[in-house]
Formats: structure tokens, C-alpha cells, sequence
């Protein structure tokens, strides 16, 4: 079975964990994610459980932190990283892991993976509908970009919440017979980090409990990569399995 879905509105990729997202225009979409999404992170050297990452849970200000890939190439150099204040540091220049330690209180040290430092799945779908309605929910317009995804869709006509009748299914992410698959795995169990606003690192419980009461604290979807290739913005997204 086959049909269009909707359209890719947005593309982002998170050069460091929990930092803020870069948009893109194009990605390649390999089997582990975007090139360049999450292959970085800040960790927490005293951590006593099983989730060492350094997040805006411990250092809110981290949204605020904006990296990109420079090059050609994602995953060819280090991410540079504009700081809140303004200066541009590479995501390996000790001063920026001394700045982060310094708003946690403890030491962290940096961790590079290839493979992506992801909390379950590769790619992330939200749409605008979803995004919409949540917002209705808590009161107050919302940015896509505080629920951390990887592709942004529009997807007029499936009701409020779309994507959550592709778990199960496959999603092409353009035309053409070798356009990148990906698989709708399970819908995304969030956490306090939707409370936070992507740009100015502001709190509000609103949005998390909107989540949690009328959406069984579900957002998003998380989904496995299928077949590789690009990914565009504007690109039609279809249903074919």
C-alpha cells in the first residue's frame, strides 16, 4: 500500500548532544541517522547511573549552545559552537568543556561516536499538526524545535496527530523508487526536556504535562533507517509499507 503523506517542512541535525539543533536544508540519511546528528556529548564524569549524558536536566542553559558542521563534510571536522555570549569554540577546545563543568558543578569530558549518541532510535518524526495541537493543549504556541526531532513533517488531512498512525509502517522521505525508507518504530515517550524553550532556555511545566494527561506522555515518533540516501526539505513523504 502506498500514498502521499504530507511533505518534509523541517530538517535538523544535533552536531552535540542536547545542544541546540542546526536546520539544514538537505542530509544525508545513513544507517546510523543524519550524518553528523548527535555524534558528540558532554559527559558527566560523577554520574552514578546509567544515563551519564550532560542535558539541559543538569545545565538548562545548553539550548543555548549552537553548533554546526563545518565543511563539506558533517562528520569531517569538529563542530564549532557559538556560546551564549557570542564566541565560536571548537566542540574539542578544553574551554568549552571547563565552561560546561563550571554551570554543572562537576567535571564532564567529551565523547565522540560515530555511530551517534542517541537515547533509542536514529530519527525522530514530528509533525506540525502534532506540534499545533499540543500547543492548544498547554495554552500557548510552540516551536517544533523544543521537541528535539529530526525530520519535521506536514501532513494536512490526517487529523491532529499523524504520525502516530505510521508506527508499523514505512515512510518514504521523497520520490523516486530509491528515495531513503525509514521505519516508524514506536511513538516517543518524552521527558522534562519539552518543557524547555529552544531558544531561550525558559521552563514551562505546561507543555510537559499537556503531554503527559492528554497524550500518555507520548510526542513524536522514533524511527530505524531503511534504506539510506537524501533527504530534502519540500521532499513529499509517502506511505509504501
Amino acid at each position: 500500500m502506498s500514498g502521499a503523506a504530507g511533505r518534509i517542512a523541517a530538517l535538523y541535525r544535533y552536531p552535540v548532544k542536547a545542544m541546540a539543533a542546526e536546520p539544514v536544508e538537505a542530509a544525508t540519511l545513513d544507517w546510523f541517522g543524519i550524518r553528523g546528528d548527535r555524534r558528540y556529548a558532554f559527559v558527566r564524569s560523577e554520574d552514578p547511573g546509567g544515563f551519564p549524558w550532560l542535558t539541559i536536566r543538569q545545565v538548562r542553559d545548553l539550548t543555548r549552545y549552537r553548533p554546526r558542521c563545518p565543511g563539506d563534510d558533517p562528520e569531517g571536522a569538529p563542530p564549532l559552537v557559538r556560546t551564549p555570549d557570542g564566541r565560536e569554540l571548537a566542540v574539542t577546545d578544553p574551554a568549552l568543556a571547563d565552561e560546561l563543568a563550571a554551570a554543572h558543578g562537576r567535571p564532564v569530558w567529551l565523547l565522540r561516536d560515530r555511530r551517534g549518541l542517541f537515547d533509542a532510535f536514529p530519527v525522530s518524526v514530528l509533525s506540525v499538526q502534532a506540534v499545533a495541537a499540543i500547543g492548544e493543549l498547554a495554552g500557548r504556541a510552540l516551536e517544533p524545535r523544543r521537541f528535539r526531532p529530526t525530520v519535521v513533517v506536514d501532513a494536512p488531512g490526517g487529523g491532529p496527530f499523524p504520525e502516530e498512525a505510521w508506527v508499523g509502517r514505512t515512510l518514504a522521505l521523497g520520490d523516486g523508487d530509491d528515495a531513503p525508507l525509514v521505519r516508524v518504530d514506536l511513538r516517543d515517550r518524552r521527558c522534562m526536556v519539552v518543557t524547555v524553550d529552544p531558544d531561550t532556555g525558559e521552563r514551562d511545566p505546561a507543555v510537559l504535562r499537556a503531554v503527559v494527561e492528554h497524550r500518555e506522555s507520548c510526542a513524536a515518533v522514533y524511527g530505524s533507517v531503511v534504506r539510506p540516501g537524501t533527504v530534502r526539505v519540500g521532499a513529499p513523504l509517502r506511505v509504501v509499507g
